[in-house]
């Protein structure tokens, strides 16, 4: 069986030079990414973690992401303005 997980990343951005040697990576936020695993790739979160660092948090790119949690991902709940109040369907 197949669920849906969220991954959620800091996303780096390189501020310097195009040859990465003289500059910083600058935190600009988060970057979420959704993703469909089965339950035998579920089992060990740290190692899709270690995993997904090593391709994606990596020196050698201008943008980087690194994963920081994976948890099961829930679709969001519609909101809706009602008479100038949020109100959600229960």
């Amino acid at each position: 069986m197949k669920a849906k997980y969220i991954i959620s990343c800091q996303y780096k951005e390189w501020y310097g030079n195009e040859e990465l040697t003289e500059g910083r990576w600058k935190n600009k936020g988060g970057q979420d990414f959704i993703v469909e695993l089965t339950d035998k790739e579920s089992w060990d979160m740290c190692k899709l973690i270690k995993e997904f660092n090593e391709c994606y948090d990596v020196a050698t790119r201008h943008n980087r992401y690194e994963a920081l949690s994976i948890d099961l991902y829930w679709s969001p709940q519609e909101a809706k303005m009602v008479d100038g109040k949020v109100t959600i369907d229960r």
